[in-house]
């Protein structure tokens, strides 16, 4: 129970955070968004739309899309990144 109610204040943490995230991220055009992991588990979504790269398998455009899980310091890391600019 009280591993529980340590997760979900960590999820709740990083929410909030992410809401700060996507207000300083807009002016660098980057954007955040939750969802719910096939595993029950939340993850963080990252959306650079100044980054783009050419899939090598494909050869295709791809935009700068990647999922964060929130139970890894990766978020955390690419807030305290964002706060410092």
């Amino acid at each position: 129970m009280t591993i529980d109610k340590a997760k979900r204040e960590s999820e709740f943490d990083c929410l909030n955070k992410m809401a700060e995230a996507c207000e300083i991220g807009k002016y660098m055009g980057v954007s955040f968004t939750a969802q719910k992991g096939s595993d029950g588990s939340l993850r963080i979504q990252k959306i650079d739309k100044n980054h783009s790269e050419i899939d090598p398998t494909t050869g295709e455009m791809s935009t700068g899309e990647k999922i964060i899980p929130m139970k890894e310091v990766d978020f955390m890391r690419e807030y305290k990144r964002l706060k410092r600019h």
